[in-house]
């Protein structure tokens, strides 16, 4: 159903940037840890469009890769391009922590379906400045929390849909019609 509503690319990517970030925290193994970080380093690099790539970061953030990364700053590896990854991605991820907006960051987490009690979710004043967002790109992220809604069974991810879906039709003008 969620493949319906956005570009398969997006659909891979925001649910492998997760998976890899959880790999990477258990990895002990550096030739995991190195193809893990150059599969990052490629999300970021490789995207011909600056706002798919800034996508890419803003999803390793929260899956809280810059955290992983300060944890593999401390070891020391034999293979200089584990350094060198290390590197470009702890530049480039603290670089989109400076332009995040929150509303990115609530996009991001919608999109990556780890619903979580993030203080956007409990924020009237970004409800009031974002609800219409929701309805940018054909109601794209609304669709998105439709669809959690339908099919998640997580009970966390349940609750901050329904409450989020709750704040769009109370802040949203046209959502109490």
């Amino acid at each position: 159903m969620l493949s319906s509503l956005l570009p398969s690319n997006l659909i891979d990517v925001f649910s492998i940037i997760p998976i890899l970030a959880d790999i990477l925290s258990d990895s002990v193994k550096e030739k995991v840890t190195r193809i893990i970080l150059a599969v990052f380093r490629n999300l970021i690099e490789k995207p011909e469009e600056p706002a798919i790539a800034k996508e890419h970061c803003i999803a390793m953030v929260q899956s809280k890769v810059l955290k992983q990364l300060s944890i593999l700053e401390q070891r020391k590896f034999d293979d200089e391009d584990i350094v060198e990854d290390v590197e470009f991605l702890n530049e480039k991820l603290q670089a989109s922590v400076q332009d995040l907006s929150s509303f990115d960051e609530y996009a991001t987490e919608l999109k990556s379906g780890r619903l979580e009690w993030s203080p956007v979710h409990r924020s009237a004043p970004f409800w009031r400045e974002n609800a219409s967002r929701l309805n940018e790109k054909n109601y794209e992220l609304l669709k998105i929390l439709i669809h959690l809604l339908e099919t998640s069974s997580d009970p966390l991810v349940l609750s901050v849909a329904s409450f989020d879906i709750g704040e769009y039709v109370r802040h949203y003008p046209r959502g109490k019609q």
